[in-house]
């Protein structure tokens, strides 16, 4: 009687075997395709690093970060975005404009308001303190290789309109065009032959004066020197 069940149990698990397809303890494959094969490692494709372009330091339509609520009787709601429009634009048309002289602040922000959609008016550098001009002059020096090259580029703190508060950057380059051809409205000229981004408000009765070579040649004209 032993001997007959342990011949049933021995075909049980010889037809057991068949049917798993023969794998054994290793787990290799010994039956159809696939079965008893270790699955490779899952893979990820890295994402590509983010990517971002820095905003400009100033920006005529700068970041909007209020809200409106929207929630309430309908006039109420109305007075809350039209007030909170209002701010924001007022902003806008500000930014940039920080420590500058009355004249060339208010010219630049009738400019703004007036600019076409599409055309933007970002003030990269205004008004610098004597101590920032003066680190960007030492710069300067080092990088042209003398006082006399860099001032073609960058003017010492007693000399700098940026310093006097009389003085705008504007970007990006097809903003600054727009404004050297509409800006004398304003009085807002651009002042220097190799500096497209630099304006100041010079300009009388709708009329830009010629612009000067370089801030080293406006300055020497101004003391009654000539320059090469």
């Amino acid at each position: 009687m032993r001997s007959r069940r342990r011949t049933q149990w021995g075909a049980a698990a010889l037809g057991l075997t068949v049917l798993l397809g023969g794998c054994n303890s290793s787990g290799s494959q010994g039956g159809p395709a696939g079965w008893g094969t270790t699955l490779p490692p899952a893979t990820s494709t890295p994402e590509p690093p983010p990517t971002s372009e820095a905003p400009p330091l100033w920006s005529a339509t700068g970041p909007d970060t209020s809200t409106d609520d929207t929630t309430g009787p309908t006039s109420s709601t109305s007075t809350r975005s039209s007030s909170s429009s209002t701010t924001r634009a007022s902003k806008a048309d500000r930014a940039g404009t920080k420590g500058l002289e009355a004249d060339l602040r208010n010219a630049l922000v009738e400019a703004r308001q007036a600019a076409p959609s599409g055309v933007r008016l970002h003030v990269t550098s205004g008004y610098r303190p004597a101590s920032v001009q003066e680190r960007l002059w030492r710069e300067a020096v080092k990088r042209y290789g003398s006082r006399a090259e860099a001032r073609k580029w960058v003017l010492p703190p007693e000399d700098s309109s940026h310093v006097q508060r009389k003085a705008v950057d504007i970007g990006p380059r097809s903003g600054a065009h727009w404004l050297e051809v509409h800006g004398a409205e304003w009085g807002l000229c651009r002042a220097y032959r190799n500096e497209w981004w630099h304006f100041e408000h010079i300009g009388r009765n709708g009329t830009c004066p010629p612009m000067a070579a370089s801030a080293a040649a406006a300055t020497a004209a101004e003391a009654g020197v000539s320059t090469p």
